[in-house]
């Protein structure tokens, strides 16, 4: 360790916690810069979300959010997790080769199975950016827009919706007491360390309400958040599981960066009964 050395008093004081101070400083700058990213992110995106609130109609919200863990075994032998974390997005998987699809180093273009709403065929299509925390700490994905097709007046109604989602992708060290048998027992064998792969989803969908549709906006606002809490409670744990199968692949020294799974978009949605009518 390099130290520095200052004078109190006519004495020599050697101040050997500078090192420390100057790399703490060099690492709070790293996390400084993401962090003003998604912060910059989030107020464009209520400007967006201003300006939609602001048009004439009958105005419908629903949201659902959903938080989900995964565990991962981090090998001795094997890349970290933290490196892992650290990737830059253009080094990430697609983890689903079906329906993401990379249109620029830090954005993906998703595409959702058809939904049923209100008696609509929707298929939306999201276009999401992905912000790292240099640090290794996570990443932050947000829905930048999204596109509707489907059934014939939907074809024209991506103006009528408008979407605020984000999921904060981090993860932790899992501390041994916490361990199952067979867990324990992998580390007695193999070495190594458990961590865990944590994400923290939130979606809330707006919607202007055209005047011919026969449902009130109670009933809307009641079935989209049926419909939204179905698909988050679907998508985000399978996220999870292609994020920790694709991590696996890569800690082993595959940097193929090949989609390790698909479907991870397909949805059952139950059908949902409305009674109130305008």
């Amino acid at each position: 360790m390099r130290a520095t050395t200052t004078m109190t008093r006519g004495r020599a004081r050697v101040d050997a916690s500078a090192p420390v101070r100057a790399t703490t400083t060099r690492a709070r700058a790293r996390r400084a810069v993401p962090r003003a990213i998604e912060q910059v992110d989030a107020a464009r995106e209520s400007e967006r979300l201003a300006v939609f609130l602001s048009k004439k109609g009958r105005h419908a919200s629903f949201e659902a959010t959903r938080r989900a863990v995964k565990r991962v075994h981090e090998s001795a032998n094997g890349r970290a997790v933290r490196e892992y974390m650290a990737l830059p997005a253009s080094q990430y998987s697609t983890l689903d080769g079906e329906s993401v699809e990379r249109v620029a180093d830090d954005t993906f273009k998703v595409e959702l199975s058809e939904l049923a709403f209100l008696g609509l065929t929707l298929k939306p299509k999201l276009t999401a950016k992905v912000v790292v925390r240099e640090d290794g700490s996570g990443c932050e994905v947000r829905v930048e827009d999204m596109e509707l097709t489907g059934s014939g007046v939907v074809e024209n109604a991506s103006d009528a919706f408008e979407i605020v989602s984000v999921n904060n992708v981090t993860w932790r060290d899992v501390e041994y007491e916490s361990l199952g048998a067979k867990e324990r027992e992998v580390l007695e064998t193999c070495g190594g360390e458990y961590k865990e792969f944590m994400s923290e989803t939130s979606v809330s969908v707006y919607i202007i309400v055209p005047g011919w549709f026969p449902f009130t906006v109670k009933a809307t606002e009641r079935t989209g958040r049926f419909v939204v809490k179905q698909v988050v409670g679907q998508v985000v744990p399978r996220f999870l599981n292609q994020l920790a199968e694709d991590y696996r692949t890569w800690s082993s020294g595959d940097d193929s960066r090949a989609a390790t799974g698909d479907g991870m978009f397909e949805c059952y949605v139950p059908e949902c009964e409305v009674s109130e009518r305008r």
